[in-house]
């Protein structure tokens, strides 16, 4: 299973995607409050967690994106469906970055400011290229069994 380097590539985007999933994504300001926002949305910690924003859309795609990348490390003997899940896991985490500027536009709106970004933002981007990659690998392997069963 992971013999072949395109199941190197899924698990290192399965385990960014989980690792994406417990960091805080950006950091606000408003009203001389900060705000943290991540996978449970737009979060204000005093005393307790207080969600000022449920983000349950920007958390359900994020969460997905781990579970493709499982599911296609498994599919190691059926590569076309692989490249077919890799496809749509691409589909995700660009929708993930579409997502983000809409919820980016909504706590703008709101009249917060942004503080920073976190690195963790970077990581669908990171994902993104192993995934390609991954397809890569899975294209050059099916064309080297396809190559093969022409030589018997």
């Amino acid at each position: 299973m992971l013999q072949r380097i395109q199941s190197v590539y899924l698990l290192a985007v399965l385990i960014l995607s989980c690792v994406m999933l417990f960091l805080p994504w950006a950091s606000y300001t408003g009203n001389y409050v900060s705000y943290e926002f991540g996978c449970m949305g737009l979060c204000i910690y005093k005393d307790t967690l207080v969600t000022v924003l449920n983000s349950w859309a920007l958390t359900a795609v994020a969460a997905i994106v781990p579970i493709l990348a499982l599911i296609s490390i498994f599919l190691y003997k059926k590569r076309i469906l692989q490249i077919r899940f890799c496809i749509f896991n691409l589909l995700l985490m660009a929708s993930f970055y579409a997502l983000f500027a809409v919820y980016f536009y909504i706590i703008s709106q709101q009249g917060m400011k942004l503080n920073q970004l976190f690195i963790s933002l970077v990581f669908p981007l990171i994902n993104m290229i192993f995934t390609y990659l991954a397809i890569r690998a899975i294209k050059k392997d099916e064309e080297l069994l396809r190559s093969m069963s022409r030589l018997r």
